[in-house]
C-alpha cells in the first residue's frame, strides 16, 4: 500500500510537468531549463494512508508543497513553502511558507538588515479545506502523537504558544527559551525565564495545568523525556558561569519535582571528573535507565589576567600518534568530547562505562 501510494504521488507531482515536455519534445535542453528543473525533494505520507504530501523544487527559485488524495487528485499548493508534515490525525498538514526569493534578493540588495527581513508564516491546512495562517513565524514543534502544536512568533517576542491544531485550546506562556513535545505522547516541557516564574515546567494540554519542575534562574541544558513523557530529565547549575565544572543532573517522574541524581564528585565518577553539559542525555526505551556524559574538568583560560600576558604556545613532538595539523582539526571536537555514564533508575545506581582508554563504546537503549 505504501509504495503504491509514493508512486501515486510521484506519478501525480509529475503531472504538471507533461504538458511542457509534450509542447518541447524537439527542444534542446539549455542551461535555463536545467535551473528550472521540478525535482521531488521531499514527501510524506499521512498516518491513516488517504493524503500525500511532496515538495517540488527548481534548482534556483522557489519551492512548492502540494497535497494529494490517496487517488492521485491535487486539493492543495502552497508555494513559496520549505518544511511540512500531517498531524497525528492525518487531519492537518502543517506548512512553512517563506518569503519568495526574488523578494529576499531584492531586500538584500538594498542591504536590508536582518531584524528588517520578512518572516516565514505557518500555514495549519485542514484536509477538510480550512486555511489558518500565522505570520511572523521564529520557530515551532508539531507533537508526533497529538493533534497539538506549539510555536514562537516574532524575533524580539519569546512568547510560547500552544494550541491544538481545530483552535478551540490555546495556552500562553512568556519569556520562553526551551520547549519540545514528548515522542508518543502530546506531554511538553517548556524553559521559563519570566521575572518570578524561572525554571522548566512540563504540561499536558488536555489537562491545561502547567507543573512546576524545578524553580531557578540558572542554566538549563539537555532537556529530554522519555517516549511517553512521563520522566523528564536535565542539566541543571544555578551559576551560569560556573556551569562547565558544576552541572549536576536531574530528575522528574509523573510531573513531581525534580530531583537532583547525580553531580560533582559521585563515587561512581573518576576523581576531579564532572557531568559534561555535551554529553548526549538519553532514556532507555523502556526509560529504566538515563544516560549522560562525564568527562574531567575543562581547562578554562585564565581571565585575571590580560590577554597578552598569558602564555599562547602550541607544543608538540615529531613522533607523536596523531599529526599536529589533525590534532588542530579535531580541537573543538576534543574539547568537548564526553565519556557514558548511566543512571539506573530502579535502584538508583551509577555506574560509568567510558573513559579515555575506551576506543569505541557500544551500548544498548532497548531494555
Amino acid at each position: 500500500m505504501m509504495r503504491h501510494l509514493k508512486y501515486l504521488a510521484f506519478v501525480a507531482c509529475l503531472g504538471s510537468l507533461s504538458p511542457a515536455f509534450a509542447q518541447n519534445a524537439s527542444k534542446s535542453l539549455t542551461v535555463d531549463d536545467l535551473i528550472t528543473w521540478q525535482r521531488i525533494t521531499d514527501r510524506e505520507i499521512s498516518d491513516n494512508g488517504k493524503w500525500v504530501a511532496c515538495k517540488m523544487e527548481p534548482w534556483e527559485g522557489d519551492a512548492t508543497v502540494y497535497l494529494y488524495a490517496a487517488q492521485g487528485q491535487e486539493t492543495a499548493t502552497f508555494s513559496p513553502a520549505d518544511k511540512f508534515a500531517f498531524s497525528a490525525s492525518s487531519g492537518y498538514l502543517v506548512v512553512t511558507q517563506t518569503p519568495g526569493k526574488s523578494t529576499v534578493d531584492s531586500l538584500k540588495v538594498l542591504k536590508t538588515k536582518e531584524d528588517k527581513m520578512p518572516m516565514n508564516t505557518l500555514v495549519i491546512y485542514s484536509v477538510a479545506g480550512k486555511k489558518e495562517t500565522i505570520d511572523s513565524l521564529k520557530t515551532f514543534k508539531l507533537a508526533d502523537e497529538a493533534d497539538w502544536i506549539a510555536y514562537q512568533r516574532g524575533r524580539k517576542d519569546s512568547t510560547l504558544y500552544v494550541r491544538s491544531l481545530d483552535g478551540s485550546k490555546t495556552f500562553q506562556f512568556p519569556t520562553v527559551t526551551d520547549f519540545q513535545f514528548a515522542k508518543k505522547s502530546g506531554m511538553l516541557y517548556y524553559t521559563s525565564a519570566a521575572e518570578g516564574e524561572a525554571g522548566i515546567f512540563t504540561l499536558n494540554p488536555e489537562k491545561g495545568s502547567p507543573a512546576l519542575i524545578k524553580e531557578g534562574k540558572g542554566v538549563f541544558k539537555q532537556t529530554t523525556f522519555d517516549e511517553k513523557g512521563e520522566r523528564l530529565a536535565f542539566l541543571y547549575c544555578a551559576d551560569k558561569d560556573s556551569s562547565y565544572k558544576a552541572l549536576s543532573l536531574w530528575l522528574s517522574e509523573h510531573n513531581a519535582p525534580a530531583k537532583e541524581i547525580a553531580t560533582r564528585g559521585n563515587r561512581a565518577f573518576p576523581a576531579e571528573w564532572v557531568i559534561n553539559e555535551n554529553g548526549m542525555l538519553q532514556f532507555s526505551k523502556s526509560a529504566s535507565r538515563l544516560f549522560f556524559g562525564t568527562s574531567p574538568e575543562p581547562r578554562q583560560k585564565d581571565t585575571t589576567q590580560l590577554a597578552e600576558n598569558r602564555p599562547n604556545v602550541q607544543v608538540w613532538s615529531w613522533d607523536e600518534p596523531v599529526q599536529y595539523t589533525v590534532q588542530n582539526y579535531n580541537k573543538e571536537k576534543d574539547l568537548k568530547k564526553s565519556y557514558q555514564a548511566v543512571y539506573n533508575l530502579g535502584n538508583g545506581s551509577i555506574f560509568q562505562l567510558g573513559g579515555p582508554h575506551t576506543q569505541r563504546l557500544l551500548y544498548r537503549i532497548v531494555g
